[in-house]
Parts: C-alpha cells; sequence; structure tokens
C-alpha cells in the first residue's frame, strides 16, 4: 500500500529525503500546490514498504505530521484557488500541518489540524455575522461546513475533516486562511455576532425536507438523503421537487438557507 507521508515543514522534508536516500527508499515528492508557502509542504509517496519506511523516519527523530493511504490527487484540486490582494493584512498567519488522519466518521477521507501564528478569536465574530456555524464565543471555536468538508476554527488552530487526500486538505487550508483574511479586511462593514450557536444536524436537514421519499434524488428516503447531505456526498439543491419541479415552494427558503449558510 502507497502511503502519503507529511511534515510540519521543509526542513524536516529535506531531512527525510536525505535518510531516505541513503537506505535507497523508493519515493516521489509531489509539490503541485508549492506556491501556496507555507500551506503546501510538499508531501513524499512511499510505494513500497511505507510502513518500514515511517519507523525508520521516526527512530531518526524525523518530525512527521502524519500518514495516510496515498490517493491520486483530485484532476481539479488547484482550480479557482484565491489569491489574496497585494498588501492585505494576514490576520491567520503562518499555517502548518501537525496532524494528518483518516476521518474517524468516513476512512476514506482525512482530517488534518493546522496550527497558525495567527489569533482567530478577534475575527470570530465577524466569522459568525457573515456564515451561518457553530459558534461559541466563550471557548473561542467556530465550526461550519464547507462543501461536504468539517471545518473547525479554534484560536490558534483549524481543524479540516474530510478532504479527499493531501492536496485537497491544503487546498482546503489555503481556502480558509484566504477567506478569514478577506472578512478581516472588510471588518469594519461587518456588524459583530456573538449569537451562540449548535452545530447542525440530520434532523435539520430532514425536517425541511418533504418527507415523501420519492427517491428522486437517488436515495431511498428523505433521512438517507439528508444523512448523506451532511457528509457531503448530496448537495440539498439535488431536492428535485423542491429545487427543480417548484412543488414545495415553501420548502425553498429553509432549505437554500442551509445551503447557503452551511455550504451544502
Amino acid at each position: 500500500m502507497a502511503l502519503s507521508l507529511v511534515f510540519p515543514n521543509r526542513d524536516e522534508l529535506g531531512k527525510a529525503k536525505q535518510l531516505l536516500n541513503r537506505l535507497c527508499y523508493e519515493y516521489h515528492e509531489v509539490n503541485s500546490l508549492a506556491h501556496l508557502d507555507e500551506a503546501a509542504v510538499p508531501f513524499l509517496v512511499v510505494r513500497e514498504n511505507g510502513s518500514e519506511a515511517v519507523h525508520t523516519l521516526l527512530q531518526a527523530k524525523v518530525a512527521l505530521s502524519g500518514r495516510v493511504e496515498y490517493r491520486p490527487p483530485l484532476e481539479d484540486v488547484d482550480q479557482g484557488l484565491p489569491c489574496p490582494p497585494e498588501g492585505q493584512e494576514d490576520i491567520v498567519g503562518r499555517v502548518v500541518v501537525m496532524s494528518l488522519t483518516p476521518c474517524a466518521a468516513d476512512p476514506e477521507k482525512i482530517r488534518l489540524i493546522a496550527h497558525i501564528s495567527g489569533d482567530l478569536s478577534k475575527v470570530m465574530p465577524y466569522l459568525n455575522a457573515v456564515r451561518r456555524g457553530s459558534y461559541n464565543p466563550n471557548a473561542n471555536t467556530f465550526s461550519y461546513i464547507d462543501a461536504g468538508r468539517m471545518i473547525s476554527l479554534f484560536q490558534s488552530k483549524i481543524a479540516a475533516a474530510k478532504a479527499h487526500e493531501v492536496l485537497d486538505g491544503y487546498a482546503t487550508l489555503w481556502r480558509i486562511k484566504c477567506w478569514i483574511n478577506a472578512v478581516w479586511a472588510r471588518r469594519e462593514s461587518i456588524e459583530l455576532s456573538y449569537e451562540s450557536r449548535k452545530a447542525i444536524n440530520v434532523l435539520e436537514i430532514f425536517k425541511r425536507l418533504p418527507g415523501t421519499n420519492c427517491r428522486k434524488c437517488g436515495e431511498l428516503t428523505c433521512m438517507a438523503f439528508a444523512a448523506l447531505t451532511l457528509q457531503g456526498k448530496h448537495g440539498i439543491a439535488e431536492c428535485r421537487p423542491v429545487f427543480e419541479n417548484g412543488e414545495y415552494p415553501q420548502l425553498l427558503p429553509p432549505l437554500q438557507q442551509i445551503a447557503d449558510g452551511y455550504g451544502l
């Protein structure tokens, strides 16, 4: 099984490459998103004896953020990545991936935890004002869903779950950073919100659906559709009776509110 090995910085990456070269391990370096600077340290793919290579690196005290089964990157992973305006204040700061693991809820996806050099506590009320999510002002946490990926922001770290593979995880972190900085840049035009909200759940989606189990979405029941939508495997707009056929006009606003607020 081929493994993707991720490192917190280029120094540790360099140490790993030197050691693997000396011991004749075969690997290749993936740096397709290297232009994203610290949010995308190139990673290594070891196609044979991956577990043995990991053990060797750990024995040599090379810092490893994590390893997961290698999956080919999505074809469009680098399409539409934002480019921050020149001179924009960077409230997020340096982004360092410190943990990479398979998702507990979906082993086919991965979870990254990145430490940042900035302080997100002062920007969270602005984020809460412009995007619906789960906000806890006392704990300085803000969570939301973006295209099926579960994003959790803390004062000094970012967790992104349900990324497809490593490059998709890197691109997700980059988009998060750019979005936060963009909101901070226009903070003077935003009214702060300290409203505490809970995370959305399956029932919150289900109760806004027709409940007819029409199967036009491809699922047997509306409950199954709601659960898979929360996992990012469907978009809410795939509820055809509401969004295409106009059979339930009263359900369109509440479903659209969830789609806009949670990125479903």
